[in-house]
């Protein structure tokens, strides 16, 4: 979950690290003293580049030739460039090997699990002021999750709450419901590549599980230890996605 201020958040930091590692931009700074795991990414990403710039440079000594020429071996001084650009070739292509595979360890690295996230939301998550005497209605949830590509067929119940929140630096939508088993949230999140999602997952106050919805994720959580199964079989049945 995003808890940045003011600052860049993970993916404008890594984007902006990885054009220019040496860049002097304050928001780059700011945000990896911040942060001791951007400060270890950017250290890295300095360090790879500082080697790339290293791998480039062969050096040939000033007077070689003339040496070279002085002891009449112009021939060898043409296979020693000869092989001074062959060396200078492997190390450029060893080092965008590593760059390469760096990146994708580190794109892998930064997979996103997000049943953890909105766990981690449920602490954070209040009904807004003065909503506890009334309900969100049908056509205002259906505004909201139409940016999704979803529709709501018919109520859930009492809704309380239908806002968008930040699970990591995703936009998602945010449902709560009043029920007979207390409080239970209903999270909508897009369709992804760089995410993952558990079927079940608990902690030690709340569980929940991802529904079995094609072209959206859609996660139910609510306190550890209720029953939820009612609310899960109706935003299966009720709640569908076009795209």
């Amino acid at each position: 979950m995003n808890t940045e201020v003011d600052t860049m958040d993970e993916l404008e930091f890594r984007r902006a690290v990885y054009a220019d590692p040496q860049s002097d931009d304050p928001r780059i700074k700011e945000a990896a003293q911040r942060d001791p795991k951007k400060m270890s990414f950017l250290q890295e990403l300095k360090q790879l580049d500082a080697d790339l710039k290293q791998a480039s440079k062969v050096e040939v000594p000033e007077d070689l030739a003339s040496k070279l020429i002085w002891q009449g071996t112009l021939s060898d001084f043409e296979a020693h460039k000869r092989k001074s650009r062959m060396h200078l070739a492997l190390a450029a292509s060893v080092a965008f090997v590593v760059g390469i595979s760096f990146t994708v360890w580190q794109q892998q690295r930064h997979t996103i699990d997000f049943s953890h996230e909105a766990l981690a939301h449920m602490y954070h998550s209040e009904i807004p002021p003065g909503a506890s005497a009334s309900t969100v209605s049908l056509s205002d949830i259906n505004a909201k999750l139409a940016t999704f590509g979803g529709t709501l067929l018919s109520d859930l119940g009492t809704v309380k709450a239908a806002n968008y929140c930040h699970l990591d630096n995703v936009r998602s939508l945010h449902l709560i419901l009043d029920t007979a088993q207390g409080l239970v949230s209903v999270f909508v999140l897009p369709q992804m590549d760089n995410g993952s999602f558990e079927p079940a997952f608990a902690d030690s106050q709340f569980s929940g599980e991802k529904l079995p919805i094609s072209k959206a994720n859609v996660l139910v959580v609510g306190e550890k230890g209720k029953d939820i199964s009612t609310v899960k079989q109706q935003v299966q049945q009720r709640m569908v996605f076009s795209a």
